[in-house]
């Protein structure tokens, strides 16, 4: 079979001149020279097997279980150390906002008790309450008409002569 190979493809020394040269110029020979080559491992072919994992079970690693926990434990550090460096400012924030508040209520209930300040001075006038008294009738008692009921309270006239002048 090797002598066959050989005499093919024109590579044999023993054979005669004659054959090399008819060799090289035959049919073969010509489309071989536009060929494209070879891929590699073009003949081998690959099957892929469906796996099921549906039943492994993953192994529990220690380290990774104890890394996540200490990112999870610097994690909440770090927010809990942002929220203590924020809480002043905080505290002063509501403590503005509270004052605003107060201030805002004190200014109401000044305006309010001026108000009322100003109704009280308008209905204590002596001259409408002299006017009303003498719409219903009330004059002042004169001497006689009041009679004391404990006798060492009763008035000098002199401390009724100064209670009618005030």
């Amino acid at each position: 079979m090797a002598t066959a190979v050989h005499w093919e493809t024109g590579t044999d020394e023993g054979l005669g001149s004659a054959r090399n040269d008819r060799s090289r110029n035959t049919w073969r020979d010509r489309t071989e020279a536009y060929k494209l080559r070879s891929i590699p491992n073009e003949d081998v072919y690959f099957y892929s097997k469906r796996i099921d994992n549906s039943r492994l079970a993953k192994p529990v690693d220690p380290v990774t279980r104890r890394k996540a926990a200490g990112m999870v434990a610097v994690a909440v550090g770090v927010v809990g150390v942002v929220i203590l460096l924020g809480m002043p400012r905080l505290a002063n924030l509501m403590t503005g906002m509270q004052i605003h508040a107060l201030e805002d209520e004190r200014r109401a209930l000044v305006a309010a008790h001026d108000s009322i300040e100003i109704e009280e001075s308008r209905l204590m006038d002596p001259k409408r309450m002299i006017a009303i008294a003498r719409e219903h009738n009330l004059v002042e008692p004169g001497p006689r008409q009041v009679i004391y009921l404990n006798q060492l309270a009763k008035p000098g006239s002199k401390e009724v002569l100064e209670a009618k002048l005030k």
